[in-house]
C-alpha cells in the first residue's frame, strides 16, 4: 500500500463553487460545506452530488438559488496518487437541480442541501435520437449517440456480436440507449446483460460477465490483489491493515430463493413469434443444465445441486417477444434477405439468461464501509474476507466460506467532510468460493 498524504479516513476538498445563471457571480463555498457526497452505480447513466451547506450569508437569496446553477466540485482522499472526484468540468457542467432539507439552526444560520447531477442527464429529456442506425454493431451504435447528442464518447466498452438495425423516432439518448443494450450481445462471453453507466472517469458499455471476471483492485506500490478484511479492533497503526479494513458492513440480503424462484432466476422460458415466417418458438434456460456454461466471479453455484434439482429443473418465468429469428433458418427467406443473416435479432436467445443474470445479482447484496478511497468505482471487482463467528470448527477456517469472495461493486457512494471521509461500496456477487455442501473445501 502507498504512503498516505494524511491520516487515513480524511481527505481534502479542492473547490466547491456555484455560479449565478448570469455567470456574474462564481461564489466560493468550500468554507460553508458540512460535507459533500458523490453517487455513482451500475444502474444509472449519470453521476449524482448532494452538498449539504450551513448558510449564514443567506446565499439562497443572494445569488440567488433558484434551480439550474452551475457547481463546481472537486475532492480527494488521502491515499497518496488517488485521483481527484470532480464534477462542473467545462464540456460537462454539474447543475443543480433541487434544494432540499432546509433547516433553521437559529436566527442568524440555516443548513440546506444542494442535490446536483450532470448537465446531460437534465438535458436528455430534451434531445432526441430521430433517426436510423443500419447494420451496425450495438456498441457502435451507442458510441454515434453520445457523440452526437452530447459531444462525449465511451471511456471503456466491451464489444458486442452482431450487427443490428434501429430506427429511433424522437427518443431521448438514454432511453435509446437502454432499448439497444436490452438486445446487445457480448462478443467475448456471449452473455447479454450489458450496462451503460458514468463513473468519475466517463461513460462505460460493460458486460456483466466481463466485470466478474476482470481482475479486482491491485494496491498502487506492490501491484499485489487487495484484499479488503474485515477486523476487529484496533491495528496499532498498521498503514496497510488499515487502508484495506472494512469498518462497517451490511448483508441486506444474503440470499432470496423464494424471490429467485418469482424472478426467474432458476428457470426461464422465452417464446418468440417470428412475422416473417409466420413461426412460434421457444429457448429455455435452466439453472440445473446452464449454470455451468456462463461465466462467474467464484466457482461454485449460490444452490446447491440437491436445491437445484428441486427448483432449477422447471421454468418458473415465461417472458413473450417478436422477431426475426427463425427467418434466418429459411432460405426462401434468407435468399430473398440476404442481409438478415447478419441483422437477425438474437434477444431470444439471451433474453432468459439476462432475466437470470439480474435477479442472481439482486439476491446476494452487501454494503460495506471503507475508509474514503476515490480509487473505487462502479463496476470495478474486489475481494472481501470474513472472519466466522462465534467459536472456531475443527477444520480451523477461520473465513466466512459464504461472505468472503470476489464482488462486483455495483453503486459507490463518497462522503467527504472537514474531518472525515468515508466509502460505502453495495457489492454483489453470483457465486460462492467454496461449495455451499457444508464440510466440502472444494475451491
Amino acid at each position: 500500500m502507498a504512503e498516505y498524504n494524511t491520516k487515513i479516513g480524511t481527505g481534502l476538498i479542492n473547490e466547491c463553487y456555484i455560479t449565478n445563471h448570469s455567470k456574474s457571480v462564481k461564489l466560493d463555498i468550500e468554507d460553508q460545506v458540512d460535507e459533500i457526497g458523490y453517487y455513482e452505480s451500475i444502474f444509472n447513466p449519470t453521476v449524482s452530488f448532494h452538498v449539504s451547506i450551513t448558510d449564514a450569508s443567506d446565499i439562497k437569496n443572494s445569488l440567488p438559488i433558484v434551480g439550474g446553477e452551475r457547481v463546481d466540485i472537486s475532492f480527494t482522499d488521502s491515499f497518496e496518487g488517488s485521483p481527484d472526484i470532480d464534477g462542473g468540468y467545462d464540456d460537462k457542467p454539474l447543475r443543480l437541480y433541487k434544494l432540499a432539507d432546509r433547516e433553521k439552526i437559529n436566527d442568524r444560520s440555516e443548513r440546506i442541501t444542494l442535490l446536483c447531477t450532470s448537465d446531460h442527464m437534465m438535458k436528455n429529456m430534451y434531445k432526441s435520437v430521430d433517426r436510423s442506425f443500419r447494420n451496425q454493431k450495438a456498441s457502435d451504435i451507442i458510441s454515434k449517440i453520445l457523440e452526437t447528442q452530447f459531444d462525449d464518447e465511451l471511456f471503456e466498452f466491451d464489444e458486442t456480436l452482431g450487427l443490428h438495425t434501429y430506427t429511433f423516432n424522437r427518443v431521448p439518448p438514454f432511453r435509446a440507449i437502454n432499448q439497444i443494450i436490452a438486445e446487445a450481445e457480448s462478443a467475448s462471453t456471449g452473455s447479454s446483460c450489458y450496462f451503460f453507466f458514468e463513473t468519475n472517469d466517463g461513460y462505460f458499455l460493460r458486460n456483466l460477465d466481463d466485470m466478474l471476471i476482470q481482475e479486482p483492485m491491485t494496491e498502487q506500490e506492490s501491484g499485489q490483489k487487495l484484499v479488503y478484511r474485515y477486523i476487529y479492533g484496533d491495528v496499532g497503526g498498521d498503514n496497510v491493515s488499515e487502508g484495506s479494513r472494512i469498518l462497517d458492513m451490511r448483508e441486506s440480503v444474503s440470499f432470496d430463493l423464494l424471490n429467485g424462484v418469482m424472478q426467474g432466476q432458476y428457470g426461464v422460458r422465452t417464446n418468440y413469434f417470428d412475422p416473417i415466417r409466420k413461426r412460434l418458438a421457444s429457448s429455455t434456460y435452466l439453472h440445473s443444465q446452464n449454470w455451468e456454461s456462463t461465466i462467474h466471479a467464484n466457482p461454485n453455484s449460490l444452490i446447491t445441486e440437491n436445491i437445484s434439482e428441486e427448483f432449477g429443473t422447471e421454468v418458473s418465468l415465461e417472458n413473450y417477444m417478436i422477431t426475426n429469428y427463425l427467418s434466418l433458418q429459411s432460405d426462401y427467406v434468407s435468399a430473398r434477405e440476404p442481409i438478415i443473416r447478419n441483422t437477425f435479432r438474437r434477444k431470444q436467445n439471451i433474453s432468459g439468461r439476462r432475466k437470470s443474470i439480474l435477479s442472481r445479482i439482486t439476491n446476494n447484496k452487501i454494503d460495506i464501509m471503507v475508509h474514503g478511497d476515490s480509487r473505487i468505482h462502479a463496476g470495478a471487482t474486489i475481494d472481501i474476507e470474513v472472519p466466522t463467528t462465534g467459536q472456531k470448527g475443527k477444520s480451523g477456517d477461520l473465513i466466512d466460506r459464504f461472505t468472503s469472495g470476489r464482488y462486483l461493486v455495483i453503486a459507490v457512494q463518497h462522503n467527504i467532510s472537514d474531518t472525515r471521509y468515508r466509502t460505502v461500496m453495495t457489492v454483489v456477487k453470483d457465486s460462492y468460493v467454496k461449495n455451499p455442501i457444508r464440510g466440502s473445501e472444494e475451491e
